[in-house]
């Protein structure tokens, strides 16, 4: 027994290893097979399915770059860049000479605008590969963004020669032989390439383009048709033939191209939709929509298809038209999926008509079925926004990200949501991250460069917009942000040369005129100026800010007739011109003419019953003339036909409050509230009041109540009530830390100093209170309260 044991150990110790080998072997064959079943997958162009075995092959190698590489391919095809990158960067970090994944990253950063990221990937691996195909194209096509064409050509010819397959290495050198007006050499390089990858569609596409441009559209046609050929269920190709078509003013060819597109693929909404645009541009919009209607009739029991018929109808401003198509539709889907996007659509159409309460109640529907449903969530944040209540839209905007983290609009919405809560570096976070993960998503770097100027970083915005701009085709609203950073910086040169750009790219549009009038009127050369605001005008009679340009610079030249002179010919010239008459209001008002104001405010209103600010500009005519009585009249009429403006609500209730008739000012806050729970801004303000002008134990209970609801608010005017509110219950010591932030924030404040100051005295620190009562006081602004903080102030003093 004894001699036998080591040998039988020996035989387990064997039979063990055999199983871990066995196993080992086995994960590895699963991984291969799974890998080369990607491979195939991904080679028919059904990425899902490839998506899913190379995802199964990393579930049992995570640190398998070539399998990262695999799934970041499958990511991007499938549009979802974010994971892409971060596929690419794994496998780059898992292995630092992956080329693929190193081209490929490089190339997402290219079509992001990232010509520095692009490099920094592209130039280590050179290091190791400097002859390398693929990273010399990331190379050269950064070093020709970076304006350095000597180089980049250097990189692409050599790229070329190295890989003259490579489609990318072609399409670059054939892109810089273009800009250099080179295009006859351009078609050379790309035919070549087609030689030796007869079927590669992305050159095919590349020489379209260029015989188009060479005026050679029987070539391009010829492409392009050989592009659906390779590619025949692949309907973006068949758009580009339909677009084709138009540009070569064959709109019958392409209205016969999306045709044929429905019938190849008739599962496809997006062709019926695109058809029906077609005809909408081709025949008009009636017809258009009696196009896509016949086709959704023809398919009644297809939910997706009758949906697509209200987003088409919603999207052509025929809203009650759309109402009753997603009111059928919840008809016939109840709770199914369709069903409740349709509650979702719907609930926006009403929100549009203000019916804060309907859209409510079916968001509320949706969310009851399914409590993470990104559309609705997305709805009630955007609600929450819309009222104030930006913690509640980060809540909801946060959730729907985490399901969505690749998406732009909620990111969006989200970095509105935190700018709205003062949140301005986390807006900031969120937007840099959305244009990193979404490098080629213009919009979202648009959003960026607009908050760093918006929160004075002008010098980080405008390379943003300078690289926006050469990336686009006169784009107007890159061009005008770009113009309103540059005048921010004071580079006036630079701001007259864009709004130069926008007139020459977009003569149609007054915009340019008018911000080149601008640039004129801040150097004071208001001729000038106003030669400029007239141009914009005769694009577009109606404009508002070029008009309102010219009135501004005869007042400022107590030019008071000719401003009106000018008014009135624009009044002449169109009626119903409300946007002139409340312009000639406020003149009048300035110069006294109190009934010819109000005369010109009530004409106004007449015309536009909606628009608050005449409501606002009539009441301030009706001040001028010392009639308070009619001021309030004005105001709350406003209120009444423009469904509760909160901007008038606030107006009254600030003129109650001037007034000495706190009680009416708390009246219209409490009917502000009735109307919109969920304000932040009426909560607060209500709280304030409460506390400010009475002292009994139900208001005070009260103003907590509404300020309990504000824990979540960050800014400096909500902390400073929540604080008031406990130093006027007593609660001296929790008040304190509330209130030194608000001050914090906003130390400017002489109310805020004023309430901090009167905390610290309570809680004794008298030396401190001194301070913050002398600043309050100082300040020279009258405030509620200013007589209690200077017998505070009196006392210290006399206490020494």
């Amino acid at each position: 027994m004894k001699s036998r044991f080591p040998a039988i150990a020996m035989v387990l110790v064997s039979a063990v290893a055999a199983v871990a080998l066995t196993g080992c072997g086995g994960a590895q064959e699963r991984k291969a097979r799974y890998v080369e079943k990607g491979e195939s997958f991904f080679t028919e162009q059904n990425y899902e399915k490839a998506g899913v075995e190379f995802r199964n092959a990393l579930q049992i190698d995570p640190k398998d770059a070539d399998v990262r590489y695999h799934v970041g391919r499958v990511a991007e095809k499938l549009n979802n860049p974010r994971d892409a990158v971060g596929q690419y960067q794994a496998a780059i970090e898992l292995d630092p000479k992956h080329m693929r994944a190193r081209a490929a990253l490089g190339r997402l950063f290219l079509m992001g605008g990232l010509a520095d990221k692009a490099l920094e990937i592209a130039e280590p691996g050179l290091v190791d590969d400097p002859q390398n195909a693929a990273l010399l194209t990331v190379r050269g096509a950064a070093r020709s963004q970076m304006g350095n064409t000597e180089a980049a050509f250097e990189d692409a010819e050599l790229a070329v020669q190295r890989a003259p397959d490579d489609e990318y290495a072609v399409a670059l050198l054939a892109s810089l032989y273009r800009q250099s007006a080179r295009s006859d050499r351009a078609i050379e390089v790309v035919r070549a390439g087609i030689e030796r990858a007869p079927e590669s569609v992305d050159l095919r596409v590349v020489l379209a383009e260029l015989e188009l441009n060479q005026d050679h559209p029987a070539k391009a046609e010829t492409e392009l048709r050989e592009v659906i050929r390779l590619q025949p269920k692949e309907l973006n190709h068949r758009y580009r033939l339909g677009r084709f078509y138009l540009l070569t003013k064959n709109p019958a060819g392409a209205e016969e191209t999306l045709r044929e597109a429905i019938k190849v693929v008739p599962e496809n909404i997006d062709a019926k939709v695109a058809l029906a645009d077609l005809i909408v541009g081709q025949r008009g919009l009636d017809a258009g929509i009696a196009e896509l209607a016949a086709i959704a009739k023809a398919e009644p029991d297809n939910a997706k298809l009758q949906m697509a018929l209200g987003m088409f109808l919603e999207s052509r401003g025929r809203a009650d038209e759309s109402a009753a198509v997603y009111q059928a539709i919840i008809k016939t889907e109840k709770t199914q999926p369709e069903g409740l996007v349709a509650r979702t659509r719907l609930a926006g159409l009403l929100l549009k008509k203000n019916d804060v309460a309907g859209a409510n109640k079916l968001v509320d529907e949706v969310l009851k079925e399914n409590a993470r449903d990104n559309d609705a969530l997305v709805l009630r944040g955007n609600m929450a926004l819309t009222r104030g209540d930006a913690a509640a839209a980060i809540t909801d905007l946060r959730a729907v990200l985490r399901d969505q983290p690749n998406s732009v609009s909620v990111a969006r919405a989200l970095a509105r949501a935190h700018l709205q809560n003062d949140e301005i570096a986390l807006a900031e976070e969120t937007l840099r991250s959305a244009a990193q993960a979404n490098p080629t998503d213009r919009q979202v770097r648009l959003e960026l460069a607009q908050l760093l100027a918006q929160t004075g970083k002008a010098e980080q915005a405008r390379p943003i917009l300078e690289q926006l701009s050469t990336e686009g085709a006169g784009e107007v609203g890159v061009l005008e942000a770009l113009f309103r950073v540059q005048a921010s910086m004071k580079d006036i040169s630079a701001a007259r040369t864009t709004a130069q750009s926008i007139q020459r790219l977009r003569p149609e549009l007054p915009l340019g005129a008018y911000l080149e009038g601008a640039v004129n009127e801040s150097e004071k050369k208001f001729d000038a100026a106003i030669a400029l605001y007239e141009a914009a005008l005769k694009v577009q009679p109606d404009a508002g800010e070029p008009l309102a340009g010219i009135v501004r610079i005869e007042v400022q030249r107590k030019r008071l007739p000719q401003a009106l002179a000018r008014l009135d010919q624009a009044i002449a010239a169109n009626p119903d011109n409300v946007v002139a008459r409340n312009l000639k209001g406020e003149v009048l008002t300035a110069q006294g003419q109190i009934a010819a104001a109000t005369a010109t405010f009530q004409a106004a209103i007449d015309r536009a019953p909606q628009w608050w600010m005449l409501y606002r500009g009539l009441a301030l005519a009706h001040l001028a003339g010392k009639n308070t009585d009619a001021a309030i009249s004005a105001l709350e009429l406003g209120m009444q036909k423009t469904n509760g403006a909160a901007s008038l609500g606030t107006e009254l209730a600030a003129l109650y409050e001037r007034l000495g008739r706190p009680d009416d000012a708390i009246r219209t806050y409490d009917k502000m509230l009735a109307q919109d729970p969920a304000s932040v801004a009426v909560a607060n303000n209500l709280a304030m009041l409460l506390v400010s002008y009475r002292s009994d134990q139900p208001s005070l209970d009260r103003a907590q109540q509404l300020t309990g609801k504000l824990s979540h608010v960050t800014a400096p005017a909500v902390l400073n009530t929540r604080g008031w509110v406990k130093f006027k219950r007593g609660e001296y010591q929790e008040s304190l830390n509330l209130l030194q932030q608000a001050v914090a924030q906003s130390p400017e404040s002489p109310v805020m100093r004023y309430h901090l100051g009167m905390a610290q005295l309570r809680t004794g620190n008298r030396d401190a209170a001194r301070e913050n009562l002398e600043v309050a006081l100082n300040s020279g602004g009258k405030f509620v309260g200013s007589e209690e903080a200077r017998l505070a102030l009196e006392e210290l003093k006399r206490a020494g």
